[in-house]
């Protein structure tokens, strides 16, 4: 059994996911970890990353790639770019979703500055 060595920390930010076919779609993030995500978006737009909630193709997890702006102020950006899978999808109402993501490819510069994120979310909540 996987045992997760690093918690979700619930935070909402915005994030845009492409799928294999060049569809780009604004979403939002809800909790992280360093494993991967829960995005958030309309039932419409789910239909247009996994069609129906179905994230397997050809056997296998859907894959996007993410593109996220943990920005600290209107001039400073501190993007994250991934490679993630598609691990589940469901419905919460009838016009929202949820997404959970895991990183497939993520480089080690980007891994950081989304420990640093949960570093700094972690210290605020705890104030």
């Amino acid at each position: 059994m996987r045992k997760k060595f690093y918690p979700k920390v619930a935070m909402k930010f915005p994030a845009v996911v492409t799928s294999d076919e060049g569809i780009s779609l604004k979403v939002t993030g809800l909790e992280i970890s360093t494993e991967g995500l829960t995005i958030q978006c309309s039932t419409a737009e789910r239909n247009l990353i996994t069609p129906g909630g179905c994230f397997i193709h050809n056997g296998r997890p859907l894959e996007l790639d993410l593109r996220i702006d943990f920005a600290r102020s209107a001039n400073q950006v501190n993007l994250v770019v991934a490679r993630c899978h598609v691990n589940f999808s469901r419905r919460i109402t009838k016009n929202t979703c949820q997404i959970g993501l895991v990183f497939l490819e993520i480089s080690d510069e980007n891994h950081g500055k989304i420990k640093q994120m949960i570093e700094a979310s972690s210290i605020a909540s705890a104030a």
